[in-house]
C-alpha cells in the first residue's frame, strides 16, 4: 500500500499478530483459573451436601426413630432431605470428576478414594437404617414382638410368679439404657432356669413356655441388631463415624492440593504474562519504531526541501522521491510546486508594483520638501507683513494721536502737513494690504497673472519714502 493510511493500517495489523498471542494466552489462563475456582466450588458443594446429609442422619437416629411414621411410612421429611442431600452430593461429585480441569493422578486418585468413602457410607447409613426398622420401637418390629410376649406372660403365664416377670423386666431396661451385654446374659440365663423348671414340670403351660421362648427369642434378635448396628465406639455406627472423619481428612486434603495447584498455576501463568507481555511490548515498539521511520523519512525529505527553497527565495522546484513512493507526499509535493509557482508570480508582480510605490515615494519627498519651503517662505512673509503692517498702523495712529491732542498750538501749515503724512501712510497701509489679498488669492489660484515691464523706481522710491519717517526718528 502507497498510501500512509494503508500503511497504518498495515503497521495495526502487524501489532495485532505481536499482540494475538499474548492475547490467546491471557484468555487461555483466565480460562484455566475460572475452572479452578470452578473445581473448588464443586468441591465445596460436594462437601456441604455430603456434612448435610450427616446430619440429618444424626437427625434421624436421635429423634425420628422414635416416631412412629418411621416405622409405618418407612420414611419421614428427615429421611427424605437426607436421600436429597447425598443424591446432591454424588452428583456433585459426578460432575467434579467429569468436568475436572486437573489432570493431577494424586487429585484422581482421591476423587476416586472419596467417591468410594461416600458409596460405603451411604450403604451403611442405609443398612443401620434397615437394621432400627427390623429392631422396631415400642409396638413395632422385633421390639413389638418381644413386648407382646411379655405382655402376654403378664397377663396369663402360669408356673411363672410375677417377681419372676418384673426380674426380667428389669434386666432387659438395664440392657436398653446401658446397651451393656452383661444384662444380656443374666436375662438369657434367668429365662433359661424358668425354662428349664417349667419344661421339666409335665403339667406345665404349653403356651407359657411358647410365649417365654418368644420372648427370649425375641430379645436376643434385638440384642443381635443393636450390637450390629452399635454406637459410637462399636458396630456400624463405629464405622460410618470412622468413614465421615476420613472423609472430612480426604476433603480437607483435596481442598489443600487443589488450592496449591492453583496457586502454583497462577504463579506460573504470571510468570508466562509477564515474559509475553515484556515480549509484545519490546516488538510493538520496534515495529513502532520502523514504521514511523518508514513514515517520517520521506516527511523530513520534503520538510528539508521546502525550508531550502523558501531560503532561495521560492527558487527552484521540489522533485519526487523515487524510493519511498507515498501518494499523499506525491500530491503534497505536487501541490507545494504549484505554491512556489504562484508565490514567485505574485513575488514579480509585487516587484513591480515595489518599483512603482518607490518612484511614488520619490515625488512625495519632493512635493514634502516643496511644501516644507512654502511653508517657510509663507512663515517669513507673514512675518514680514505683520512687521509692516503693525509700522503703518503705528504710524497712523501716531499722527491720529497728535492731531487728536492738538490744543491749538499748531497753526494750519503744521496741521496740514500732518494730515498729509496722515494720508500717505493710510494709502500706504491701503496699499499693502491690496497687495497682501492678491497675493492670497495667488495662493488660492483665484488670480490670473499678468506679466509685463514696468519701472521699478517708483516701487522703490515708495518704499523709501515708507520706512523714511522711521529712519529718520533711528537717525539711521
Amino acid at each position: 500500500m502507497n498510501t500512509i493510511r494503508g500503511r497504518v493500517l498495515i503497521a495495526f495489523f502487524m501489532l495485532f499478530i505481536l499482540i494475538g498471542p499474548f492475547l490467546l494466552f491471557a484468555f487461555n489462563s483466565l480460562k484455566k483459573i475460572d475452572n479452578a475456582k470452578t473445581f473448588r466450588e464443586s468441591i465445596a458443594l460436594f462437601d456441604g451436601n455430603r456434612l448435610k446429609a450427616d446430619n440429618e442422619f444424626f437427625h434421624i437416629l436421635d429423634f425420628d426413630t422414635k416416631q412412629d411414621s418411621f416405622y409405618i411410612e418407612k420414611s419421614t421429611q428427615s429421611l427424605q432431605k437426607y436421600h436429597h442431600y447425598i443424591t446432591s452430593a454424588k452428583k456433585a461429585l459426578n460432575d467434579i470428576q467429569i468436568a475436572k480441569s486437573n489432570s493431577n493422578t494424586i487429585v484422581d486418585k482421591r476423587l476416586n478414594r472419596i467417591s468410594e468413602d461416600v458409596d460405603n457410607l451411604n450403604a451403611n447409613i442405609i443398612k443401620v437404617l434397615t437394621l432400627i426398622q427390623q429392631r422396631g420401637f415400642k409396638n413395632f418390629g422385633t421390639i413389638g414382638k418381644m413386648r407382646q410376649h411379655i405382655h402376654k406372660l403378664e397377663t396369663s403365664a402360669e408356673g411363672i410368679t410375677l417377681a419372676e416377670i418384673l426380674q426380667m423386666r428389669r434386666r432387659e431396661k438395664d440392657f436398653f439404657l446401658r446397651k451393656d451385654y452383661v444384662y444380656a446374659k443374666e436375662l438369657n440365663s434367668f429365662v433359661n432356669t424358668i425354662l428349664s423348671r417349667l419344661e421339666s414340670n409335665a403339667e406345665a403351660d404349653v403356651e407359657t413356655i411358647a410365649s417365654l421362648k418368644g420372648y427370649q427369642t425375641s430379645f436376643n434378635q434385638v440384642v443381635a441388631l443393636e450390637k450390629e448396628i452399635g454406637n459410637i465406639n462399636t458396630g456400624l455406627i463405629k464405622e460410618i463415624q470412622t468413614v465421615h472423619s476420613e472423609l472430612n481428612d480426604k476433603v480437607s486434603t483435596l481442598y489443600g492440593i487443589v488450592d496449591s495447584d492453583s496457586k502454583v498455576m497462577i504463579s506460573t501463568i504470571k510468570s508466562y504474562l509477564v515474559l509475553f507481555f515484556s515480549i509484545t511490548v519490546l516488538f510493538a515498539i520496534l515495529s513502532a519504531f520502523v514504521f514511523s521511520g518508514h513514515i517520517a523519512k520521506p516527511i523530513k525529505k520534503l520538510i528539508s526541501d521546502m525550508d531550502s527553497i523558501v531560503q532561495n527565495n521560492f527558487e527552484g522546484q521540489i522533485h519526487k522521491n523515487r524510493s519511498i513512493k507515498i501518494d499523499e507526499i506525491d500530491k503534497l509535493t505536487g501541490t507545494y510546486n504549484g505554491l512556489v509557482n504562484k508565490i514567485r508570480q505574485q513575488i514579480l508582480s509585487l516587484s513591480e508594483k515595489n518599483k512603482s510605490l518607490s518612484s511614488l515615494n520619490v515625488k512625495l519627498v519632493e512635493s514634502e520638501n516643496e511644501l516644507k519651503e512654502a511653508s517657510r517662505i509663507k512663515d517669513k512673509f507673514f512675518s514680514i507683513i505683520s512687521h509692516d503692517l503693525r509700522g503703518h498702523t503705528g504710524n497712523v495712529l501716531s499722527l491720529a494721536n497728535i492731531l487728536n491732542e492738538d490744543k491749538g498750538e499748531m497753526n494750519d501749515q503744521e496741521k496740514g502737513m500732518f494730515v498729509k503724512y496722515l494720508s500717505d501712510a493710510s494709502q500706504n497701509l491701503q496699499l499693502l494690504l491690496d497687495n497682501l489679498l492678491n497675493w492670497a488669492k495667488t495662493q488660492m489660484n483665484d488670480h490670473q497673472i499678468s506679466k509685463r515691464m514696468f519701472d521699478i523706481n517708483p516701487v522703490i522710491d515708495m518704499n523709501v519714502t515708507l520706512f523714511k519717517e522711521y529712519a529718520h526718528r533711528k537717525n539711521i
